[in-house]
């Protein structure tokens, strides 16, 4: 499984949300969401995009101030570290942050059957004026990046990634993943963008009300997304919470992230993934099949 190409369209996603700026009040949110989570795809990927050039040529980057990672490992094969290493590494030459960005991961025996891997934030922060956006929530690793500061504290993790150990991980750097594999690298650069802010709180029930996890705190990423006529799934006038007409939205693609920036640098807004059924942690959250190659 080695679908690089993801980190490219995170990068353009993420990037109209550092590009805030909040100088006022911010609150944290006592209450813990769900995760991300991403499952095992159900045939090998040997498509393959090395890592940026700028990575590659750190020594010459343009980036003046790279976030920096402060990695801590619970659980985890000493020879594995170098993978985790290197994606953060990757992260850092895209990103910037003046505040360190506190990463936890571990290897978990207990994951659900399918499962590869999933990410936590830490916690969250509603910011309240930040431009002309209204107040919403942000994942603490990118709350502290808006605000230049640390928020949670330094010895609270910002980003926690559980691995499922029941998989065969391939620890190499290189990209060339055995079949039969999963790639270390490409799997935490695809759970370190969860964590810097791919995220959400939409979720549809068995009975098909689609639902929010935190009424009237909508997340910024979920405040971009839009349906195919174009209207914001968190417009409450279309789209009461809870009702089976959210649901129906939730369910129904073509869904898309849409905002200027990502207009400004792609001529379409980016498709996300909708299946028939709401899969929970992962419908909404994660781009379209479209752009795996696969």
């Amino acid at each position: 499984m080695k679908h690089y190409r993801i980190i490219f369209w995170i990068f353009i996603l993420l990037y109209d949300f550092t590009m805030l700026q909040a100088q006022n009040r911010v609150r944290k949110l006592s209450v813990q969401s769900p995760g991300i989570i991403c499952y095992a795809a159900d045939k090998s990927n040997d498509f393959h995009i090395p890592p940026p050039d700028s990575y590659l040529s750190r020594l010459k980057s343009e980036n003046a101030n790279p976030a920096e990672f402060i990695i801590s490992y619970k659980n985890f094969p000493p020879n594995a570290k170098a993978a985790i290493q290197m994606a953060a590494d990757i992260w850092s030459d895209l990103i910037n942050s003046t505040v360190p960005i506190h990463l936890e991961v571990r290897f978990s025996t207990n994951m659900q059957d399918g499962t590869l891997a999933g990410t936590l934030s830490g916690s969250f922060y509603k910011i309240y004026e930040h431009g002309n956006h209204p107040p919403l929530v942000y994942c603490v690793s990118l709350a502290e990046k808006i605000t230049g500061r640390e928020l949670n504290g330094a010895d609270e993790p910002d980003i926690i990634i559980n691995y499922n150990s029941a998989y065969s991980w391939y620890y190499g750097t290189d990209g060339n993943t055995p079949n039969g594999k999963e790639d270390l690298v490409t799997i935490t650069l695809h759970e370190l963008a969860h964590g810097l802010g791919f995220y959400g709180l939409f979720y549809v029930d068995e009975t098909d009300i689609g639902d929010y996890i935190w009424p009237d705190n909508y997340m910024v990423y979920d405040y971009y997304l839009r349906n195919s006529a174009g209207k914001r799934l968190t417009d409450t006038l279309s789209f009461p919470v809870p009702s089976v007409m959210l649901g129906n939205a939730l369910t129904t693609p073509p869904i898309y992230f849409r905002s200027p920036i990502l207009l400004s640098f792609e001529k379409n807004p980016a498709e996300l993934y909708i299946p028939d059924s709401w899969n929970q942690g992962s419908s909404l959250y994660h781009l379209a099949e479209k752009y795996n190659n696969s």
